[in-house]
């Protein structure tokens, strides 16, 4: 876990905000930190908005300024969302997880499915034991057999490793490309004249590139026409008629 230390001289002109700071570092004085209820506090704080009075962008935004890091605010106010939930088996989960397994979930419940969720943890998919990998794998998989559910567009995609290594795809969906898997998004460069998109690898800090151009839906071939020497008498009624003809055997 970082050490955090509460600037606790900070004063707001939200009375919730000078309240959190006076209860932040009471939770992380002294040697056994009590993340859950700062978790709760922090997710308190995101979903009512109480750090707008004081002009702050963002809760992680009012966390810095007392000595707390932005992704670690991040981090909480999700962990705390789950820790909060009024589903029994999610808190807890999170209670017997820790916050930074509890976080990993945050973003299916975000997705209205925490119920989903909660049958998962029910089922023995995932527990709190699980590692932190663990419980990221399971949810890639999930995602996956989510987005599977829908006609993904395929692209084909280049690709360069930071170490020069080069990747190629004819065509794939981009939430299939293994060398995206814990990856998030950090920009976009341009390179002789060329627009790449920059990903770094969440665990290992590892990046990469990848310029992608959307795979063409092949054009299915045109239907034969029948001879008219197949066709039923029906058929010959039916062809006529469409083009204003008047037939009588």
């Amino acid at each position: 876990m970082n050490e955090i230390t509460i600037r606790n001289d900070a004063k707001f002109k939200s009375p919730d905000l000078n309240n959190a700071v006076k209860s932040f570092d009471k939770f992380f004085s002294g040697i056994n930190k009590n993340w859950r209820d700062a978790c709760i506090l922090m997710w308190r704080l995101a979903d009512g908005k109480k750090y707008e009075e004081d002009g702050f962008k963002s809760v992680a935004d009012f966390a810095e300024t007392i000595g707390i890091e932005k992704s670690t605010a991040h981090k909480m106010a999700d962990a705390g969302m789950v820790y909060d939930s009024k589903n029994p088996t999610l808190a807890q989960f999170a209670t017997d997880a820790g916050y930074t397994k509890a976080s990993k979930v945050a973003s299916i419940v975000k997705e209205g499915k925490a119920e989903e969720l909660a049958k998962a943890i029910e089922g023995g998919e995932i527990s709190a034991t699980d590692t932190v990998n663990d419980i990221a794998s399971w949810k890639a998989t999930k995602q996956l057999q989510s987005k599977a559910e829908k006609v993904l567009p395929k692209f084909e995609v280049f690709g360069v490793h930071g170490n020069g290594n080069q990747f190629h795809y004819d065509a794939v969906e981009l939430e299939n490309v293994e060398e995206l898997s814990k990856t998030i998004k950090a920009g976009v460069v341009e390179l002789a004249e060329i627009k790449w998109t920059v990903y770094v690898n969440a665990e290992t800090g590892d990046m990469l590139r990848i310029r992608t151009e959307k795979v063409k839906k092949e054009a299915k071939p045109a239907k034969k026409a029948k001879p008219a020497k197949d066709m039923t008498k029906e058929e010959l009624i039916a062809l006529a008629e469409s083009m204003g003809m008047k037939v009588t055997f």
